[in-house]
């Protein structure tokens, strides 16, 4: 160990699902010794806060049933949408193999996750950045910006940053994007307790949709989704002016109409994305960091944990020499990803009341080809 620094065999670099689930399956797996950077303090609100049944075998490989537990989480019992027609259709979770869904505090749920991470015996380092990191001779050297964080050394890194995938891009890799998608997203109260439906409603209008799901703490979060060209910039921190617009999609409306806007709305970037290569030397992506998914997919957490626990293999096998897991890494995400994108074409052909309007046509069109990269 050199003075001042601290040695690690993997560094994960985001305390995100992906991160945290490849921390303690590493722990639980391997006797790795490993670092979990995280650069929040995981306060504030978080997207994505819909999960289905099918989470708890991954709950229970990581050896963290207890994680969901309606003292802070809302069981979700259906997924309904108006989509190709006017009217309401319903999936009940009870019907399906993995029972009922979740509604989620997002920033509770990574909070714990990580918490899980840490009595695992795992070092977190909350609230610190990597200012830089470089490899030589086999071995990530890494300085960190944050209180109370020292230097440290890493024979491999997990790139579980989402979408900003900072440690592939730095490596070289691109990111591809297949669409334009992104989500104007704020979070609204209400001024009495009234009972909300469990479930996420959808609902299509001309130039996007909408998503609307109750949240813990009598909230519910409200998104319209678009192409990045479609979307009026004048709704961007003016949540009166997104309720009015609101009233466009009926349902939706009636949904959140005396809701009170508890944060201006922001955009989020919504885009289905890959990056590639998804493996390099000395480090590879997890997560939105490797392949991020359209909303409506509902792939984001319980994806962002298999492909966490896939990383963690494949670099514990790759320090033991052996190259064959992590080689077959990227081609499993690439058709992970092509089955997606034939799934949400599908999908979105199914909406065929304004085939001429741009969002429409566009997603209609939709090839596998990348539409961006960067």
């Amino acid at each position: 160990m050199a003075a001042g620094r601290t040695d690690f065999d993997i560094a994960i670099v985001g305390g995100g699902s992906a991160g945290c689930a490849a921390a303690l399956a590493l722990r639980r797996y391997t006797k790795r010794r490993v670092v979990l950077i995280e650069r929040s303090a995981y306060s504030g609100t978080r997207v994505g806060e819909s999960v289905s049944g099918a989470i708890a075998p991954l709950l229970a490989y990581l050896g963290i049933e207890q994680l969901l537990s309606e003292r802070q989480h809302l069981p979700a019992f259906a997924n309904i949408a108006a989509w190709g027609a006017p009217n309401l259709v319903s999936r009940e979770f009870l019907f399906s193999a993995g029972g009922h869904g979740w509604l989620l505090d997002r920033a509770a749920f990574d909070a714990d996750l990580a918490a899980a991470v840490e009595r695992a015996g795992i070092r977190v380092l909350r609230n610190t950045e990597i200012a830089r990191s470089t490899r030589a001779s086999g071995v990530w050297e890494i300085q960190l910006k944050g209180r109370h964080s020292p230097n440290i050394a890493a024979r491999q890194i997990i790139d579980a940053t989402g979408r900003r995938c900072a440690i592939a891009r730095a490596s070289g890799a691109r990111r591809q994007s297949f669409d334009d998608l992104v989500g104007l997203v704020t979070w609204l109260a209400f001024a009495r307790q009234r009972e909300q439906t469990r479930a996420v409603l959808v609902e299509t209008v001309e130039n996007g949709w909408w998503y609307s799901a109750p949240i813990p703490g009598d909230r519910l979060v409200l998104a319209y989704m678009t192409d990045a060209a479609e979307l009026d910039r004048g709704l961007i921190g003016n949540a009166n002016a997104l309720l009015r617009f609101a009233s466009g999609a009926p349902l939706t409306f009636a949904r959140v109409s005396d809701g009170k806007p508890v944060s201006p709305p922001r955009v989020w970037l919504a885009m289905s994305a890959m990056t590639a290569p998804c493996v390099g030397e000395g480090w590879i992506a997890a997560g939105d960091a490797a392949a991020s998914f359209d909303p409506l997919s509902s792939l984001g957490i319980g994806y962002a944990m298999t492909s966490g626990i896939q990383a963690a293999r494949a670099l514990d096998r790759r320090l033991n020499g052996d190259e064959e897991f992590a080689a077959g890494y990227a081609p499993d995400v690439s058709r992970h990803m092509a089955a997606y994108l034939d799934q949400r074409r599908r999908l979105y052909r199914y909406e065929q009341r304004w085939p001429d309007r741009p969002f429409w046509s566009r997603q209609h069109d939709l090839r596998l080809g990348a539409r961006a990269a960067a």
